[in-house]
Order: structure tokens, then C-alpha cells, then sequence
């Protein structure tokens, strides 16, 4: 059941919504409203598209869950997806809230905010030198559009992002990769383990325009039969009509 929220005038002055698209800025405040009363919901892209943008049918729902996951923890139980708005609480103010049904991702203690668990990960060559290990890969893995290959991707993730920032490129390579395939339907996504090798060669990717070649425009001329003036080829059909107009009015 959706429900009214309230919109901190800080939201619109905030740098990272600022460089959201529109679109995906719109997209976060609609979850607010079909949010629950401790900030969890059902995150079926199908689902969340009927209740924020009935009315929109180009929309990429997958594309502003990426744009938008900094904000929002996107995870799945048994196959279903359901997402929690970090912060949910610190920005709303529910008088009588509702007990939530969402299942819940697991969690670790924190003196600050509640945050999901990353699965253990066990000190290798790769990340012996790193104390302070970063993995939010399940958050990435829901986004994903091809499910086979996961263990090796997780490996691959757990080698090549180690920051938060390092995440969040990721993050941009998987939505140009995502928009990439879908301007191009006949592809199909890798498999997770060869994406997931290659993810920085996406970056940067820019999708190449075509072009629609236009017709030399010539420079040749021929002389018109009626003022018998040298007109331009390309240009000749215009001048007859109108050079034969002239002379129908002279003698009128």
C-alpha cells in the first residue's frame, strides 16, 4: 500500500542525487512511497515500473537501481528481489509504524547504522596487504543480467575492488554495459566470471554513434530553357517552377 512520505528540502542539494538523471531521481523518491514504515520493499523491476512509471514505457528500471544503489541496498532471498533505503528512518517520521514483512538480509553490529553483512572472506595472496577488506558484491551480483558464472565472479570482485570508490566505477560500468545491450538486443550478456574480469574496460565506453551519410552536394550547373540562366543541378527544379510562375504572370 503506498503511503506519504516527507521530502527533506536537503534532498535537492545533494551532490550525489545531483548527478543522478532526472528520471532516476524521481525513481528514488517513488520508493519512498511504496516503502514499508522501516524502509523495505519488493524490488521486481516489473513490479517497482508499474508503481512509479505507469505511464512511462522506455524506462530501464534495472538502469536507475544501478544509478541509485548507493542509497538504496538492492538484495535477494530465495530468488525474490526486495531492496532497504539506507537511512529510511533518519528522514522520515512515521507516528504509527507498521510492523515490516520484508524478509531481511543478514546484518553486522555497527556504532553508527545498521549495514548488510559481506559474506567472510578469507585472506589470500590477493588481499593479505588489505586490512580492511571491501566487499558489497551481492549488491552488484542482483544487478547483473547473466546468473551463471556467480563463485567466479564473486573471486574476480573480491580481486579487483578493495574501495568504495572502485565499487562505484564499477557500478558505472555495469549501467553503460546494460544500455549497451540493450541498444543492442542480439548480444548477449557474459557470463559473470568474464564480465566481471573485464568490467574496467567499460568505464569509459562511449557507445558509437552511426552516422547517415548525406549526399555530396554538386557544383555543376545548367542553363534553365526558360531565362536561360546558369542555375545549379541540385537547385534546377525549383528555379524552372519558379521562373515559369514569373512568366505566367507577365502574361496574365
Amino acid at each position: 500500500m503506498p503511503r506519504k512520505r516527507i521530502i527533506d528540502p536537503e534532498y535537492w542539494s545533494d551532490e550525489e542525487v545531483g548527478s543522478w538523471t532526472v528520471e532516476a531521481r524521481l525513481f528514488y523518491i517513488g520508493l519512498w512511497n511504496f516503502a514499508d514504515d522501516e524502509g523495505f520493499l519488493k524490488a521486481h523491476p516489473l513490479l517497482l515500473k508499474s508503481q512509479i512509471f505507469p505511464y512511462d514505457t522506455k524506462l530501464n528500471i534495472d538502469q536507475l537501481k544501478t544509478i541509485i544503489s548507493n542509497k538504496v541496498y538492492w538484495y535477494e532471498i530465495n530468488g525474490q528481489q526486495y531492496g532497504q533505503i539506507i537511512n529510511f528512518l533518519k528522514h522520515q517520521r512515521i507516528d504509527r509504524p507498521s510492523k515490516s514483512h520484508i524478509p531481511r538480509p543478514l546484518y553486522e553490529d555497527s556504532t553508527n547504522t545498521r549495514r548488510p553483512l559481506t559474506p567472510e572472506v578469507k585472506l589470500s595472496k590477493d588481499n593479505i596487504n588489505k586490512p580492511n577488506v571491501f566487499d558489497n558484491f551481492e549488491s552488484v551480483w542482483t544487478l547483473y543480467p547473466n546468473k551463471i558464472g556467480k563463485s567466479k565472479a564473486h573471486q574476480q570482485y573480491k580481486k579487483l575492488i578493495s574501495t568504495k570508490e572502485e565499487h562505484q566505477n564499477l557500478l558505472t560500468a555495469l549501467s553503460k554495459y546494460k544500455s549497451h545491450l540493450q541498444a543492442n538486443s542480439w548480444k548477449k550478456a557474459q557470463d559473470g566470471k568474464t564480465w566481471f574480469g573485464n568490467w574496467r574496460d567499460w568505464v569509459c565506453f562511449v557507445e558509437p554513434i552511426e552516422l547517415t551519410p548525406t549526399k555530396p552536394k554538386t557544383t555543376l550547373k545548367e542553363a534553365c530553357f526558360i531565362c536561360d540562366k546558369q542555375v545549379l543541378v541540385d537547385e534546377l527544379p525549383a528555379h524552372r517552377a519558379n521562373c515559369a510562375r514569373k512568366h505566367r504572370e507577365i502574361n496574365a
